[in-house]
């Protein structure tokens, strides 16, 4: 009777899983049954011991258990408090306190071997993703989210692992060892390992996360793998350098420190031929000021699924892992390490001299035509396009013209300081000329003239004026006027309206120059005084006759 119970129980079990993979119909249409597979012993004595023990009881102790080798193992604790930490849970998605950044899925991980069934000829790795897909779904992994093919595979040469992420949990029937026939395609699918992510205090996660972190002792610096799209969200973008840095102000560093400060991030790309039908990977290697931020960050990505806030279906694994970041930089970009300490001088004793030797030849340093070779502008302008080109073009424009103004600005500035010299010499020349006493060949001694500033033309030469002679005012004497004549003066007045007044013509006379030697103050003082002498001594009696009324 028990071993008849246990042939029931393997029968309903192996139909659940039948109908759960869709074919239970034509496997009892044909009364085709697998045979049924017992569990191993050291499952069966775990699953007894779990029996006997009250579920809070053991519930407590796994939990006591895994905290204690979570603190001896030097794994971070990892904790989602929404008051302290910059994240939370909820099931499988970490989810940041910002809705920007990226988010964190905890997949189950379930490795899936791939390999011809029996003696048949056939490539699981010339599969399409399709056919990889629904043999996958015909396993019993319904909630399957996005496969990878793996990249530590120790199966055979003509077998494929691929990494399944499963959003829920492992299907009733389906184990470790668990293999599938697929006929139509003549491949067996078996199922190699299972590790749940959800879980931060698992065991299996604990002792992987401990590996990998005392592996990585001297590392300082993580390095994921990401889609380009992702840091640069221009799918033309060609890059002409073989890395950049991480822009400071992009949510993916304000992704990064979510953990911590970061010292330095860059991107670096790798080398695409045109028409290739993969999109473009690109590696991210953050180094932070603390290595305790460097091993929390690694603890919470590590065989984890990133998700892009801004693109519809965005999941990927980063295929996180520490390095040393100079290492990783010169290995990446083929260059020699650098040197961060000199060699120590020897001491030159009982070394012959090459006094007759030629000096040794300087090698030539041939730049390479890819990556190091620095680009011209319109090189650079030939490999961008999009809103790239644009925003390019409209900095060069501005450049330009900034220059123009530049140029200008500096022309103007050259002019004036010409003239300022000039107006200084002008002021020099005036000053000595009004000066008493200095001969004439001093005076031409005086008047140097300078060069012009550079880059100035020189300004032609102008006649400096001569100051002008101060006016001479005489005072004309004075008649006295009979008062019997006062009423007459009106109607003589009247008569000599045509004549001209005596004070017009000294306003139109020359100033007289202070300098006793002044040619012109000499022909001024003669002039004046023939003019006193004749001509304005009898225009002043005539006024003078005119007001008197006589």
């Amino acid at each position: 009777m028990a071993e008849d119970a246990e042939e029931v129980e393997d029968e309903s079990l192996m139909t659940q899983l039948s109908r759960a993979m869709g074919s239970s119909a034509q496997a009892d249409a044909n009364g085709e049954q697998p045979a049924p597979q017992e569990a191993p012993e050291d499952v069966k004595a775990d699953l007894e011991a779990a029996a006997e023990k009250p579920a809070g009881t053991a519930a407590e102790h796994e939990t006591s258990e895994a905290k204690e080798d979570v603190l001896d193992s030097g794994v971070p604790k990892v904790t989602y408090d929404e008051e302290k930490g910059n994240f939370t849970k909820d099931g499988r998605w970490i989810l940041p306190k910002r809705s920007q950044f990226p988010s964190v899925f905890c997949a189950l991980r379930v490795r899936v071997r791939l390999s011809p069934s029996g003696a048949a000829d056939v490539n699981p790795w010339k599969l399409s993703v399709e056919e990889v897909e629904a043999v996958l779904r015909d396993l019993g992994l319904k909630d399957l989210v996005r496969f990878d093919d793996s990249r530590d595979h120790d199966a055979a040469v003509n077998a494929r692992e691929v990494i399944v992420a499963v959003n829920g949990d492992l299907p009733s029937g389906l184990e470790v060892g668990k293999a599938k026939e697929v006929e139509r395609l003549h491949l067996s699918a078996t199922i190699v390992n299972v590790l749940d992510t959800a879980d931060d205090l698992d065991p299996e996660r604990i002792s992987t996360l401990a590996c990998r972190l005392k592996e990585g002792e001297t590392a300082d610096a993580l390095v994921m793998e990401l889609p380009q799209i992702w840091i640069i969200s221009d799918p033309d973008f060609r890059a002409k350098s073989a890395s950049i840095g991480l822009y400071p102000g992009s949510f993916w560093m304000g992704f990064l420190k979510s953990w911590g400060p970061v010292r330095v991030a860059e991107v670096f790309f790798r080398k695409t031929t045109p028409g290739d039908p993969k999109e473009p990977i690109v590696s991210v290697a953050v180094s932070f000021r603390e290595r305790e931020h460097l091993d929390m960050c690694f603890t919470f990505i590590h065989d984890r699924y990133l998700v892009h806030p801004k693109q519809k279906n965005a999941l990927r694994q980063p295929w996180c892992r520490l390095a040393t970041f100079e290492e990783f930089k010169a290995k990446t970009l083929g260059k020699p390490l650098p040197k961060h300490a000199a060699k120590k001088a020897q001491l030159q004793i009982n070394r012959p001299h090459n006094l007759g030797q030629p000096p040794p030849v300087k090698k030539e340093v041939k730049t390479l035509d890819g990556f190091d070779r620095q680009l011209t502008p319109a090189e650079a302008m030939a490999g961008l396009s999009g809103r790239q080109l644009e925003a390019f073009q409209m900095v060069m424009s501005r450049m330009e013209r900034l220059e123009r103004e530049n140029k200008e600005l500096m022309q103007i500035l050259l002019q004036m300081q010409g003239l300022w010299q000039q107006s200084q010499q002008r002021n020099e020349q005036a000053n000595a000329a009004r000066a008493p006493g200095v001969p004439g060949a001093q005076l031409d001694a005086r008047q140097v003239p300078q060069p012009p500033a550079q880059g100035m033309p020189m300004p032609p030469p102008k006649q400096v004026a001569a100051p002008a002679p101060a006016p001479v005012f005489v005072q004309a004497p004075e008649v006295p006027m009979p008062p019997d004549l006062k009423r007459k003066a009106d109607a003589t007045a009247e008569t000599n309206e045509g004549e001209d007044a005596p004070w017009k013509r000294l306003r139109r006379r020359q100033r007289r120059s202070n300098d006793p030697g002044d040619p012109a103050s000499e022909m001024l003082e003669s002039d004046f005084t023939e003019a006193s002498d004749g001509d304005l001594g009898a225009g002043l009696a005539a006024y003078h006759n005119a007001l008197l009324g006589i």
